[in-house]
């Protein structure tokens, strides 16, 4: 009884198997109504496409599931054929087309169990001349600066490729840089420079950076100028390809090009994310621009400025939302700015980064205000996104100011006029946030409504705060802070109390977010 009970279960265990293998095979190699993928693809550093001289072979292979047929074919075998067990391609005629690596559906057993997939690669077939064509479009535009570099050969399209190390049977392209002579009055108004140090000719390189050599052009004075840049096929290596005959300009058209490059005038800037971002000319106004304008009343209207010079006017208003590109290395002053229409946000960005002759960055410019009275009034919000704002007596009646990025908000110290500390007055309800950069203000005066450094709430999520009032106190409303505050009750001593969050009632107030450490 035990035997056959035995013997039983062994022929039960031995069906479940066999079952659980024939599912598992379906689920590799299918059925005709229930075909699988067979995960064709080409196999590694297989190029999207290649290009061919005529009589030029090549060849690709595929892979898929190990039981899939894989068969080769080409779309227009008459510019490309292929082998259809092998790949090989053979470049018959100049063209293009795609050679195909195709899985029908068929197992090497005969059986229709796949579904019929396929990759594709482009095949560009050429005789046997080298070549070169520009760009698609015969007008590039690129935004200069002093640092500006052009690559030379984006503009450009050479066949065989330009030579790179250790490569063979590729062509040799040089580069030459005009720029456009408005001044002259022949048929050849364009020149060649040919020093390399300057903007001029650049041979056997595929970049050059846009410098001096303008600039002495009054390429700052207009709007735009514009070079010619020629690239020329001089050799080839190998013998693969050859040179056209011919030594004049016509019969060389083939390896030779011209793109016209038109270079607009621009500054570099910091945005709101502390990112470098061009601006072109027609962006912007400067503050020359702004005070030539036909019937200027000293208003600044909506739109972003660059004070690129003095505007002329120790007051100027501001009418509408405004945005001021502190240029670097320049320290402009100024009575005071205020919002003509009491509703209008300002905003302050500091010039990109730009070197001096020694290689080392120039310092971020300054826009300092200085009057006997409020010095900057009546806006509904002011943003500091760079640079550096320097001031003397009051910023009052604005609704809110923030500080972020590397920006910085500071009491002008001197003894300039009456006055050597200034303070910050917020609108009811306003607040000062800091969110990155550096604030220090020092406050004046012991009157009970305005002896404050700073007159409403402050708050503190990134950078330095710091505010005292050797006379009163420093803060009237709630200060709060994502790191600490320090508290020092007075001027002696170098000891200060750390709260995490306050109202303040101290003279001197210091706080930061934490990721930074107190010296």
């Amino acid at each position: 009884m035990k035997k056959n009970y035995f013997k039983s279960l062994m022929q039960v265990s031995l069906l479940l198997g066999a079952a659980f293998v024939i599912s598992s095979c379906d689920d590799v190699i299918g059925q005709e109504d229930n075909p699988v993928a067979s995960y064709v693809q080409w196999k590694a550093k297989t190029p999207a496409e290649v290009t061919l001289k005529i009589g030029n072979t090549y060849t690709v292979q595929a892979t898929a599931v190990s039981s899939a047929i894989i068969v080769y074919e080409s779309e227009k075998p008459e510019i490309a054929k292929v082998d259809p067990v092998t790949g090989e391609i053979t470049a018959v005629a100049v063209g293009e087309t795609n050679i195909n690596a195709v899985v029908t559906g068929i197992s090497t057993t005969g059986q229709s169990v796949f579904t019929p997939e396929k990759v594709s690669i482009k095949v560009i077939v050429k005789d046997g001349k080298a070549s070169l064509t520009r760009a698609k479009d015969a007008v590039i535009e690129y935004t200069a600066n002093k640092d500006s570099i052009i690559d030379l050969s984006k503009l450009f399209t050479a066949y065989p490729e330009a030579t790179t190390s250790g490569e063979t049977d590729k062509s040799t392209v040089t580069y030459s840089v005009k720029i456009l002579n408005k001044a002259a009055t022949t048929a050849d108004k364009y020149e060649t420079y040919s020093d390399p140090t300057k903007l001029g000719s650049k041979t056997a390189t595929s970049t050059f950076k846009v410098g001096p050599e303008i600039e002495k052009k009054n390429y700052n004075k207009a709007i735009c100028d514009t070079l010619y840049v020629i690239g020329q096929i001089t050799s080839t290596n190998g013998s693969e390809y050859t040179m056209p005959t011919g030594t004049t300009a016509a019969d060389l058209d083939i390896v030779m090009d011209t793109v016209k490059v038109i270079i607009n005038k621009s500054i570099a800037y910091m945005n709101e994310k502390n990112e470098r971002t061009i601006l072109t000319a027609d962006k912007y106004t400067t503050f020359t621009d702004a005070k030539a304008a036909e019937g200027w009343d000293g208003t600044l209207k909506a739109g972003t400025y660059f004070a690129d010079a003095y505007l002329g006017i120790s007051n100027p208003k501001i009418s509408g939302n405004v945005s001021i590109i502190i240029p670097n290395n320049k320290i402009w002053n100024y009575n005071a700015l205020d919002d003509a229409k009491d509703g209008s946000t300002l905003n302050f960005f500091r010039q990109a980064n730009v070197k001096d002759g020694m290689g080392a960055d120039l310092p971020v410019g300054i826009m300092r205000f200085r009057g006997a009275a409020n010095v900057i009034t009546n806006f509904k919000a002011i943003n500091l996104y760079g640079g550096t704002i320097e001031f003397y007596n009051t910023i009052a009646a604005v609704g809110e100011i923030n500080v972020y990025n590397d920006a910085k908000l500071t009491t002008y110290q001197s003894d300039y006029g009456s006055y050597s500390s200034g303070k910050i007055q917020l609108k009811d309800g306003g607040k000062l946030t800091v969110a990155g950069g550096t604030v220090d203000i020092i406050g004046w005066g012991t009157d009970l409504k305005t002896g404050f450094a700073v007159i409403g709430d402050v708050e503190v999520s990134k950078g330095v705060f710091t505010a005292s009032n050797s006379e009163y106190r420093a803060v009237s409303g709630n200060l709060t802070a994502g790191g600490k505050i320090l508290i020092k009750e007075s001027n002696d001593g170098n000891t200060w109390t750390a709260l995490e969050g306050a109202t303040s009632t101290s003279k001197y107030i210091k706080a930061q977010d934490k990721s930074d450490t107190w010296k």
